[in-house]
C-alpha cells in the first residue's frame, strides 16, 4: 500500500510538472501561493534600471495565482503590495524578477516576509540581507528607537513638531554611524566576492560616495560587460566619471541663475575672490547646525576677500528655503536654488536636470567647495572631501 501511495504521488508531481506551459523568450512567469487571502487582488509594481514603472494586478483565486509578462532586460526590480500607490509607506515584498519561471510564497498579513524561489538575483539579495541582519543585532535597540522616531515624524501635525523630531532623528543617525560603516564594509566585501552579481552592481551605486575615482574605476572594471552596459552600469560609469568634478584642481562648475531676491547671479560675479559654496537644504539638520560656524567665518574673513554662496536643495519647497535663510540669519550672503528638475509622473522618478550640483558631483549634504580667485577649486569639505576642521585651517592659511 505504501509503495502504491508513493507511486501515485510521483505520478501526480510529474503530471503537475507536465502541465506547466513552457516559457516563451523574453517572458517571466510568477506562480504564487498566498495565505490569509483566499480570493482578492495583490499588485505587482515592477521597474527597470531606467525607472520605467509598470503596475499589474495579481488575481488571487483559492489562495494562489499565476502571472506572466514580458521582460526585455536582464531583470526587473519589483514589489508586491496591497495598493498601486508607490508613494505610500505600506509594507511590500521586494523581489527581483528574471526571465524564468519563479515561485513566491506570501502571507497577506505579513507581506514583507515573502519568499521567492527561482531567481538567482533574489538568492544573492537574500545572502546579503542575512549578513546585514547579523550586523544589525548589535544596534537593534537604537534602530528600534530610530524607527519609532521616524514614525512620529510621519505622523507629526505641525512644522514645529516635525522640526524638533528631525533633530532627534539626526542624533540617532550620529549614534548609528558605526553601524552604517559596518554595513558599508559588508557591501564592499560582497561586491569583491561576487563581481558577477546584479546585487553587487546595485550596492556599488550606494557605496560610490565613499570611494575615490581610482578605487571605483578598479572595482567597476571587474563586472562583466553585460552588467557594465546595463542601464544601471551606465549610470554608475557616469557617476564615476563625475568624480573628477568638484575636487581640488578642477575648474568650478559654471552657473547662470537668479538669487533668492530675484537678482541675476553667475560664477563670474565672484572672480578675483575666494568663494565658499555651501550645498545645503532647509531639511538637512547637519547643514542647519553648521550655519552659526559659517556666520563666524564670514564675519572673520569677508573683509579679507571671502564670499559665501548658499546653494539649496529646496527646489520643491521655496517657502521652507526662505524661512530657513531668515531663521538662521544667513541672508548676509547670497542664496540660490540648485535648479533640480525631475519627472515624477506615473509614480516614477526620472532626473531631467541635476542643476548646479551636477557640476560639482554633490551626492551628500552638507558639502562645501572652496573656489580660488581664478575659478579653480582649492578645497572640498564633506561629501567625500576633507573635514570642516581642514576647511578652517585652509582659510586661516589663505587669509
Amino acid at each position: 500500500m505504501k509503495q502504491l501511495i508513493v507511486i501515485a504521488l510521483v505520478l501526480f508531481i510529474v503530471s503537475c510538472e507536465q502541465t506547466e506551459k513552457p516559457l516563451e523568450a523574453n517572458k517571466f512567469r510568477l506562480n504564487g501561493t498566498v495565505i490569509n487571502m483566499d480570493n482578492g487582488n495583490l499588485f505587482l509594481i515592477s521597474y527597470d534600471d531606467a525607472r520605467n514603472i509598470k503596475t499589474d494586478t495579481l488575481k488571487i483565486v483559492d489562495g494562489a495565482f499565476s502571472f506572466e509578462s514580458d521582460i526585455t532586460t536582464v531583470l526587473l526590480n519589483g514589489m508586491i503590495g496591497k495598493s498601486t500607490d508607490i508613494r505610500n509607506q505600506e509594507p511590500r515584498f521586494q523581489l527581483f524578477l528574471e526571465p524564468t519561471i519563479m515561485e513566491v510564497n506570501l502571507d497577506a498579513n505579513n507581506i514583507t516576509k515573502g519568499k521567492l524561489i527561482g531567481s538567482k538575483t533574489q538568492e544573492d539579495s537574500d545572502r546579503l540581507k542575512v549578513l546585514q541582519m547579523e550586523a544589525a543585532k548589535k544596534y537593534q535597540s537604537i534602530l528600534d528607537d530610530f524607527q519609532a522616531n521616524i514614525d512620529k515624524i510621519r505622523a507629526s501635525k505641525t512644522p514645529k513638531e516635525k522640526d524638533s523630531l528631525k533633530y532627534i532623528d539626526n542624533d540617532f543617525r550620529t549614534q548609528l554611524e558605526p553601524y552604517y560603516t559596518e554595513l558599508g564594509n559588508i557591501s564592499i566585501q560582497f561586491i569583491n566576492d561576487n563581481p558577477s552579481s546584479y546585487i553587487s552592481l546595485q550596492n556599488m551605486r550606494f557605496q560610490l560616495q565613499k570611494m575615490k575615482y581610482d578605487e571605483a574605476t578598479a572595482m567597476f572594471s571587474k563586472f562583466p560587460e553585460e552588467l557594465q552596459y546595463s542601464d544601471m552600469g551606465k549610470e554608475i560609469k557616469k557617476s564615476i566619471e563625475e568624480m573628477k568634478l568638484g575636487i581640488p584642481g578642477a575648474m568650478a562648475g559654471d552657473f547662470n541663475t537668479t538669487d533668492i531676491n530675484g537678482k541675476p547671479i553667475t560664477l563670474a560675479d565672484f572672480k578675483g575672490q575666494y568663494l565658499l559654496i555651501d550645498f545645503w537644504a532647509s531639511w538637512c539638520v547637519p547643514c542647519r547646525k553648521g550655519n552659526p560656524h559659517l556666520l563666524k567665518l564670514y564675519a572673520q574673513y569677508k573683509s579679507k576677500g571671502l564670499e559665501i554662496l548658499g546653494i539649496s536643495d529646496d527646489d520643491r519647497d521655496h517657502d521652507a528655503w526662505r524661512k530657513a535663510v531668515e531663521t538662521d540669519k544667513i541672508g548676509v550672503w547670497r542664496h540660490v536654488l540648485r535648479g533640480l528638475k525631475i519627472d515624477v509622473s506615473g509614480g516614477g522618478y526620472k532626473l531631467l536636470d541635476d542643476g548646479i550640483s551636477g557640476g560639482y558631483n554633490i551626492s551628500t549634504l552638507p558639502t562645501k567647495i572652496l573656489v580660488g580667485p581664478d575659478g579653480v577649486i582649492v578645497g572640498r569639505f564633506g561629501g567625500g572631501g576633507a573635514a570642516d576642521e581642514d576647511m578652517d585651517k585652509m582659510l586661516a592659511e589663505i587669509f
